[in-house]
């Protein structure tokens, strides 16, 4: 994620942490007297736009969560902070905001993190930014190994295959498990659909105009196939941890092995339609740039 931030528009960030919770409130009371939000991650339990989004089942596994606090009462001594753009922003007390900053387990506790942004005097411009953007999914997608949803295509098919062995390898409450945090990723806790597919769609066809690249416009209409493949794969998944012990999931034409094998021709196919459609070059503003550098 920094290293996509800084690439893509030129605004780089520390991730930060402090000696201690009353530390922590001191450097962001600070950093907010000075007219600047603060991004930092609480426990999810503290964000109700996303728990409230989540089916209860699938609350447990929700991660701890990035908001950005954006005012300081300092008559109350609370803080105001944005969880979902579309409600209104939710208030926690001092006590309350430091326990949410340190509280909750494993991958729920967010251990105090908190994002620090430089701008630079200029951004990079905007042609530029979308063609970096552009360039590093493809990028991402051919050549990251890795798995799951954002980690490419050789990480879709490890998946995959890691999902067909659930049914030997792994107990019912195992699978139950798995199957829900997935969904949790494939959907953000519920409140998007097809792993963000379609959101990166519109990005897509914002590229098409600014790169003046027209064929985006079709890798963004794959892109929205993809989204439409993974919400196939997620209600797979939500027949899975409804089920777990139905040995009938793991059969060869089942519809977790269809959806499966669904996703990763969606997703080959929206790569190479991207990537057949951006511009070869960077734009001439990046030339400008280098000679300038």
């Amino acid at each position: 994620m920094d290293v996509t931030l800084a690439a893509t528009t030129g605004v780089r960030h520390r991730l930060c942490l402090a000696a201690s919770p009353e530390h922590a409130t001191e450097q962001l009371v600070a950093t907010l007297e000075r007219g600047e939000p603060v991004a930092l991650k609480l426990d999810p339990a503290a964000c109700p736009g996303l728990v409230d989004t989540a089916p209860p089942a699938m609350r447990p596994y929700l991660p701890a969560h990035w908001v950005v606090v954006v005012a300081y009462d300092a008559a109350a001594d609370r803080f105001a902070y944005v969880d979902n753009r579309r409600q209104e922003p939710y208030v926690l007390g001092r006590r309350a905001l430091e326990a949410a900053r340190y509280g909750g387990e494993g991958d729920q506790n967010p251990r105090g993190v908190w994002m620090e942004l430089e701008f630079p005097d200029d951004l990079l411009p905007p042609d530029v930014g979308h063609w970096l953007a552009v360039s590093r999914v493809v990028v991402a997608y051919r050549h990251t190994a890795g798995q799951g949803a954002t980690k490419g295509l050789d990480g879709l098919a490890r998946l995959g295959r890691h999902l067909r062995a659930w049914g030997t390898v792994l107990t019912p409450a195992q699978r139950q498990e798995n199957a829900l945090r997935l969904m949790n990723v494939i959907t953000v806790a519920g409140g998007a659909k097809g792993a963000c597919r379609a959101l990166y769609a519109a990005f897509l066809a914002e590229a098409a105009a600014v790169l003046d690249a027209p064929g985006l416009l079709g890798a963004a209409a794959r892109f929205r196939e993809a989204g439409r493949a993974w919400q196939q794969l997620h209600a797979a998944l939500a027949g899975v941890a409804a089920e777990p012990n139905a040995v009938g999931h793991w059969a060869r034409g089942a519809p977790l092995a269809h959806a499966l094998d669904g996703v990763l021709a969606a997703e080959t196919a929206a790569i190479a339609a991207t990537a057949a459609a951006l511009p070869a070059h960077p734009p001439l503003g990046w030339r400008a740039l280098s000679e300038a550098a």
